[in-house]
């Protein structure tokens, strides 16, 4: 029983010091984001005399996490490194290629992303920031008969409201897969990577 009451007031500490945060020079610390994304639309080219039609404009749902480390500030902004360790998204769509057209299931994930980020303190706990980021991103699309794997650079530029341990924002995502059929050496195209993301979640 003394040890259950030690670790609850050590998750209170915890808990304290996470609502102190935004402010300047005690800012460092863990994101998570639970984002909802609108697709970049549909898309096509003609690969091998055969046209390749995707829809990929449904809404996706996805997470990310990531850590912040401030290098320079004031009494009023400072500016950090944002590393996005994990970016995971899930959204479907359709696609045809040879007269076959299925629905696919999309599940893209980004690690190991790094980028600039600044933040502007309001005071009272609040605080705006901007960043961007560049992350590795490997992507597949599954469907009854075809199988897509994908592999690019994801660039995420957004900003962020504040208020003590909650965050809420939007980002914009952009760039390009690189995109194989596992089944067919002759499929290899362009897929673009546009989304609008609007997340909440905390920062710790």
């Amino acid at each position: 029983m003394k040890k259950f009451f030690l670790a609850l007031a050590a998750f209170a500490g915890l808990s304290l010091n996470a609502f102190a945060q935004a402010e300047p020079g005690n800012d460092n610390g863990f994101g998570l984001k639970l984002q909802v994304g609108i697709a970049g639309g549909s898309f096509s080219k003609e690969i091998a005399g055969q046209k390749v039609e995707m829809d990929h404009s449904g809404i996706g749902y996805g997470l990310e996490l990531d850590n912040r480390w401030y290098v320079w500030h004031n009494d009023n902004m400072g500016a950090a490194i944002n590393a996005r360790w994990l970016d995971f998204e899930y959204t479907p769509g359709t696609t045809s290629y040879k007269g076959l057209e299925e629905d696919v299931n999309s599940v893209e994930a980004g690690i190991l992303g790094v980028g600039p980020m600044f933040t502007y303190y309001l005071g009272n706990n609040m605080a705006v920031d901007a960043y961007y980021n560049i992350v590795p991103s490997v992507s597949a699309a599954i469907g009854d008969d075809v199988t897509y794997l994908g592999f690019g650079l994801a660039h995420h530029a957004g900003a962020a409201f504040r208020y003590k341990v909650f965050q809420a924002g939007c980002e914009y995502r952009f760039g390009k897969f690189e995109v194989a059929d596992v089944d067919d050496d002759d499929f290899t195209m362009d897929a673009p990577l546009n989304n609008l993301r609007i997340f909440l979640g905390f920062k710790f």
